[in-house]
């Protein structure tokens, strides 16, 4: 009688064509994500005035400072962490600005579409590329062994107190957001 082999799980093809690429490059669709989301928030201002009792009182120059400071931080962020010696440490050191902060701003340009039954600039890139590539490329760290699935887990769940805060600031801006403006207002000023 035949010993019965344990078939090799099925994968499917997009999978395993994401299992051949170097992961040090499969990161930097986290920053090119950032800079589209960030590039959609262009006409944020009008959204702050019109959903929010305390908008930001920032110029354009401001918030466009703004917004290319942090796109060129995820970038600035991916770099530092790619020279890092391994993908284990790049793994470690990228993940958390992009799942904690970013993925977790994400979270809130969902939330607000959905509460204010009004289109949040940054929620198409949100939806269509951020929140799937942040899953993407975390799920790769842990199928890679790069980092534990704890580790990511706790990361994911560090963004439960931004979207809780947010929920219950409701129509106001809260503080860290009111901060950064008035930080690049400063600078423009």
């Amino acid at each position: 009688m035949e010993a019965v082999q344990n078939p090799r799980p099925v994968r499917s093809a997009p999978v395993e064509r994401l299992d051949t690429i170097p992961f040090r490059r499969l990161v930097w669709l986290l920053p090119i994500a950032l800079a589209a989301h960030e590039a959609e928030e262009w006409n944020i201002q009008r959204w702050y005035r019109a959903e929010f009792t305390n908008p930001p009182q920032s110029t354009r120059a401001a918030t466009y400072l703004g917004l290319s400071t942090v796109t060129l931080a995820g970038f600035g962020w991916t770099a530092m962490s790619r020279r890092l010696r391994s993908d284990h440490a790049t793994a470690m050191a990228l993940l958390p600005f992009f799942v904690v902060l970013v993925f977790g701003n994400n979270l809130q340009h969902v939330y607000w579409t959905a509460a204010f039954r009004s289109y949040a600039p940054g929620v198409v890139t949100s939806a269509l590329l951020g929140i799937p590539l942040t899953i993407l490329v975390s799920r790769q760290a842990v199928r890679r062994g790069l980092v534990s699935r704890r580790y990511v887990i706790a990361l994911y769940m560090l963004c439960i107190p931004l979207l809780v805060s947010t929920v219950l600031a409701g129509r106001t801006v809260f503080p860290l957001i009111e901060r950064m403006h008035d930080f690049f207002s400063w600078l423009v000023a």
